[in-house]
């Protein structure tokens, strides 16, 4: 029954979703104009305006209006002047290589200055492959590139039309989607809760959520951050979606910085089955996000399923009545570990009832919140023209990536030249498919090679089947829609079900202008792609290749710069200074980030070969101990926040000193593992601290019973210096087991 569920969820989650959305909008814009012109009889001769829609929308990438529409005006301009030069070249033997070269390789570096240009570049080479090819684009050259410019002109005014009618569909489904992703991880959290757990399987299942939700936290930064967010120039509505991606944004790193030591967590406490309540309550947590996403991304009302107070002061309960029964000297520690759990649980329920409120643009709410500066949040792209020439050289990945796809199109060319003499025609189709399938990194040029052979088979075969089991041409023109559907949706979202929907439109595009050709298309189609899937792999195996482990250390030290960094901005108020919520809060964002990209380089690096997959095992334990790092850091930011003003510098300096210099030997242990022995693996002894404990304790002793409010007041005290020091101890314990790892790391 709940696997039903989840599946129901998931299926109403991608039709309420953006490529959903994205698809449908994409088929419209091709099959109109192509239906239009089918039935006047002249699709033939202007096959190139459906072709351009359909190129120009592969371009379009989640964003910003702003940014969007400079990348797709710069696409149609880059695509012109591409068709005209490949028209000019088209036969010329000679002229036709040297354009290949040229156009491979400056649009395979322009990826460089980001995705968009990435999606850019790879179409400007599609489109010169398919107008060098006298047979797929004969005529006036001018005229082609025109038509085809015509074509991306029809599809900026479809987006153009959509935006203005439902301004907030994009910001609604995309924020959703996010919020549902965050509700899995939460669940994959739960999991750690229960008894002979697999830690190992269920990190490397976070770890793959956190990617999802780093690539999905990109795009929203862009699209809400980069419009005006202050309160008196936008609507509630507006404001009310910003505040709910600050909150989720907030809620998503509340749970990647709340690892523990699950293994001594079920040690502690298997017996008395408190962690089994909270993975239950965990897990409804869960369940209410992605209940709320769903809601949010359909753009209906959202209710809570359930009510979290409640439950919250069930697991409060339980905590207190074990701590004030099993807690002693020995044991402390562990219960510090529960607390930062239960501190986690109030802030998550208090941001999921936030974002009832907010979701239904509660006035008192929304108007309640200031407006602040998220400029530093705004992700920053820069173009300068310095960054292309500078690249010319073999330590960038960037450039190593251009040659190789250079070199494998130099290549498919020649075949398909030889091609050609044996009348074997469309060879465009393996130049297109070195194209997509030779990517920066080996990892993803390996699946991209598996997903376009077997799509290419698997479209084929139920191509066939259609062409031979059905003749209604009604009913045809209806599976090349749902073709087109497919194609469209799963273009940017899963390769394998785009290669079927492409293949499956092609074919049955062809079984309705040229029947008779339809059995040599077929074949010719599944020998091009197997043409290109081998070059792309082994010019992906041998030619400049990129492997993930020559990045490693670059994203090692950012992890651990960023977690310095984040220690220091939370400890400056214990040195006597203001709490700085923005700086925290900044801080706390790059740490996630630098972490999710160590993450995606190390599932990336399973794809490598064997021999490239260097200090998987250690990089795995170092990903793990900063997740737990992080979560003390972001406790003892607490704490740093909620009692600003009760903490003298000279409490904790002493301690602070020695964790700050153990991060910059962590970091020098790089480049020098010899530094190995200058880690101290000790906090010292802080007999200020103790003086305080014992001042509070004496205090205590001499207070009188009535004085009720000054002796809870009194034990709070001792309760928080010590978690404080403990927070401490416990994060640089963690600070040494990073180094102690990255000095095994560079003897292996």
């Amino acid at each position: 029954m709940q696997i039903k569920m989840r599946n129901i969820a998931e299926v109403r989650k991608f039709t309420n979703g953006y490529y959903w959305y994205f698809g449908m909008r994409l088929t419209f814009a091709i099959l109109l104009p192509s239906i239009i012109l089918y039935h006047y009889g002249i699709l033939n001769q202007y096959i190139l305006v459906p072709f351009g829609t359909l190129m120009l929308g592969f371009t379009d990438v989640i964003g910003s209006l702003h940014r969007r529409t400079g990348a797709l005006f710069t696409g149609v301009v880059c695509f012109f002047i591409c068709a005209l030069i490949a028209g000019f070249a088209r036969d010329i033997l000679w002229l036709q290589l040297i354009v290949l070269v040229l156009i491979s390789f400056v649009f395979s570096l322009i990826g460089l200055y980001g995705t968009r240009m990435i999606n850019i570049g790879l179409n400007c080479i599609i489109i010169t492959i398919f107008f060098m090819d006298k047979h797929f684009v004969a005529g006036n050259i001018f005229l082609n590139a025109v038509l085809m410019s015509c074509g991306c002109a029809f599809y900026i005014f479809i987006f153009f039309i959509s935006f203005k009618l439902r301004p907030y569909k994009l910001i609604q489904q995309m924020l959703g989607e996010h919020i549902i992703e965050i509700g899995k991880l939460l669940d994959a959290r739960s999991e750690f809760y229960q008894r002979d757990a697999d830690e190992k399987t269920l990190m490397d299942k976070m770890i793959r959520e956190l990617v999802v939700i780093r690539e999905q936290q990109e795009s929203l930064r862009e699209i809400i951050l980069r419009t005006d967010i202050s309160a008196d120039k936008v609507s509630r509505k507006s404001r009310g979606l910003l505040m709910m991606y600050i909150d989720t944004v907030d809620a998503f790193e509340l749970i990647i910085t709340s690892q523990q030591d699950y293994n001594k967590l079920h040690q502690a406490f298997d017996e008395t089955r408190i962690l089994t309540y909270f993975g239950i309550y965990i897990n409804m947590l869960a369940d209410e996000l992605q209940h709320f996403g769903l809601a949010v991304q359909s753009g209906k009302n959202a209710v809570p399923k359930r009510d979290l107070d409640l439950l919250l002061h069930k697991c409060e309960r339980v905590f207190y009545t074990l701590r004030k029964s099993k807690m002693n000297h020995d044991n402390v520690e562990d219960f510090i570990s529960l607390r930062q759990i239960l501190y986690t649980f109030q802030h998550l329920t208090e941001r999921i009832k936030k974002l009832y409120s907010i979701a239904a643009f509660d006035e008192n709410v929304i108007v309640a919140t200031p407006a602040e500066d998220y400029t530093l949040f705004i992700p920053k792209q820069s173009y300068d023209y310095k960054l292309f020439f500078n690249s010319f050289t073999l330590k960038s990945g960037m450039f190593r990536h251009a040659v190789r796809v250079t070199v494998a199109l130099v290549i498919g060319w020649i075949i398909g030249q030889v091609l050609d003499i044996y009348n074997i025609g469309h060879v465009y189709w393996s130049l297109m498919t070195i194209v997509i399938v030779v990517k920066p990194a080996y990892s993803q040029s390996r699946i991209k090679n598996t997903d376009r052979l077997l799509g290419t088979l698997m479209g084929g075969v139920i191509s066939l089947i259609i062409i031979l089991t059905i003749h209604n041409e009604r009913l045809i023109f209806l599976l090349v829609s749902i073709a087109t559907i497919i194609t469209c949706t799963f273009s940017k979202i899963n390769y394998r079900f785009y290669t079927i929907g492409i293949t499956m439109l092609v074919v049955l595009a062809y079984n309705f202008m040229a029947p008779k050709a339809i059995e040599s298309v077929l074949v010719e189609r599944l020998l091009n792609s197997i043409i290109g899937v081998i070059i792309g792999y082994l010019v992906s195996l041998f030619i400049l290749p990129n492997w993930e482990n020559e990045y490693v250390q670059n994203y090692i030290h950012n992890m651990l710069e960023t977690s310095r960094k984040y220690f220091l901005d939370v400890v400056e108020v214990f040195s006597g200074k203001p709490y700085n919520s923005m700086a925290i809060r900044f801080s706390r964002r790059s740490v996630t980030i630098a972490l999710a990209n160590l993450s995606d380089n190390f599932q990336r690096m399973m794809s490598d070969p064997k021999r490239q997959r260097q200090n998987l095992k250690l990089l795995f334990q170092l990903v793990s101990i900063n997740h737990t790092l992080t979560s003390y850091i972001v406790s003892l930011a607490q704490y740093a926040k909620e009692f600003d003003d009760k903490f003298s510098p000279e409490e904790f300096i002493q301690a602070i000193r020695q964790i700050e210099n153990n991060f910059q030997i962590t970091l020098g242990l790089q480049e020098d593992k010899s530094q190995i022995n200058n880690l101290k693996l000790s906090l010292p002894d802080n007999a200020n601290l103790e003086r305080i404990l014992e001042d509070a304790r004496s205090g205590l002793r001499f207070a009188k019973p009535a004085e009720k409010e000054k002796i809870i007041s009194i034990r709070k005290s001792i309760t928080d210096y010590r978690t404080v020091n403990e927070l401490l101890r416990l994060i640089n314990t963690s600070v040494c087991d990073e180094g102690k790892i990255i000095a095994q790391m560079q003897q292996a």
